[in-house]
């Protein structure tokens, strides 16, 4: 067995396409150097959104439905 290594990078997985209105679930997963998981990792994570805005019929914002902080 190979224990993980310090995590050096976070992985966002999710589909690549999303349709107005519509929920999209992403994964944000640390990986060490090696590409293994690094389950012990405890940093902040901290998102933001681009290329996504308000719209006003009905008025909608971005959001994140849920953390693990």
């Amino acid at each position: 067995t190979i224990g993980a290594g310090a995590a050096t990078k976070l992985i966002i997985t999710g589909t690549g396409t999303q349709t107005a209105g519509a929920s999209q679930t992403i994964t944000i997963t640390a990986k060490d150097a090696s590409g293994n998981t690094a389950t012990g990792y405890t940093g902040i994570k901290s998102i933001t959104f681009s290329g996504a805005n308000a719209s006003s019929s009905p008025a909608t914002n971005p959001t994140v439905g849920g953390t693990n902080v």
